[in-house]
């Protein structure tokens, strides 16, 4: 076999081999538009588009329920409502849609961009980031403004809702926890040089996803920080976790899905989509893994086979 027949075999392994290796969904459906985030209620994910409102399931997608704006930045779902921010300057609203009757609610928020919106069930309590560096928290049936808590001088990123505490993150990389119990008593912590894009509960500590690619762990009384997990370069723009805290499966930037076991303290990095991970959402009773991708792909993954590729 001379030396060209040799590179040309070579290649054909390699490509082989590599297509191989590409981590393949179980299912996934486009919504023909960009996504920009996505809530999950009962069975199925709400995936907010230029389109408008998808409900979309395993091997099921309903047809796009009409928004009064197409500039969305987030949504979060609970008790057949969702509740979404708008994030574009002077037409900036936060609102709200019965998803039995599609009827949408909205309040103009006063040129405040909302980056996140967390529904916190127990304490009937619907919290805001807010673009000017503070914290709103809101009627979630009304949508009347119960309280506003100034926070930062950079927006506010990311939020985590725990019984009387409110944890936020923002551009700078700092986070606040504060106290509802004692009148809104703040902490904050500098964590990072990064924005804080995610915040989450696992394993009794609280999780924070930053743009410069760190997974930081830290004690939920004094935040402390235990350990961090440098996922690369590119931003976690969200997280989810398995019911047993063994695993944290995030979306990345640029189509990265990381897969990170608690136990062994080790993590992966595996290339899935040519955009942004904009949604993740772990399924444990069905071992599935639900993304979306800003391009406007929905997928559904065996998160066995992410796990032990």
């Amino acid at each position: 076999m001379n030396s060209k027949n040799k590179l040309i075999l070579l290649l054909m392994i390699s490509l082989v081999f590599g297509c191989a290796d590409t981590p393949r969904p179980l299912w996934s459906t486009s919504v023909e538009s960009n996504i920009w985030g996505g809530s999950w209620l009962s069975d199925k994910t709400i995936i907010i588009s230029k389109n408008g409102l998808y409900k979309v399931g395993y091997k099921s997608i309903n047809k796009p329920i009409d928004l009064p704006d197409k500039d969305l930045n987030v949504i979060e779902c609970g008790s057949e409502k969702c509740w979404y921010g708008s994030g574009r300057n002077i037409n900036a609203f936060i609102g709200i849609l019965n998803l039995e009757n599609s009827k949408n609610d909205i309040l103009r928020a006063k040129n405040v961009e909302i980056y996140d919106i967390k529904y916190h069930k127990d304490s009937s309590k619907l919290v805001s980031a807010d673009g000017d560096g503070s914290i709103s928290i809101w009627d979630p049936n009304s949508l009347l403004k119960l309280e506003n808590i100034a926070l930062s001088d950079s927006e506010i990123n990311s939020l985590l809702v725990l019984n009387d505490f409110i944890f936020a993150g923002d551009n700078k990389g700092h986070l606040f926890k504060i106290d509802n119990s004692k009148k809104g008593k703040m902490v904050r912590k500098d964590i990072s040089k990064a924005a804080i894009y995610w915040l989450g509960d696992v394993s009794g500590s609280i999780w924070a996803a930053t743009s410069s690619g760190n997974l930081i762990s830290l004690d939920k009384k004094g935040l402390e920080i235990n350990k961090t997990y440098n996922l690369g370069d590119e931003a976690i723009l969200g997280c989810d976790h398995t019911v047993d805290n063994d695993y944290i499966f995030c979306g990345l930037t640029n189509g990265i899905i990381a897969v990170i076991n608690l136990r062994k303290e080790s993590k992966k990095v595996l290339k899935v989509d040519s955009s942004d991970i904009r949604y993740i959402k772990v399924l444990n009773e069905n071992n599935y893994l639900v993304t979306a991708s800003k391009k406007g792909v929905v997928s559904y993954w065996s998160m066995d086979s992410l796990i032990t590729r």
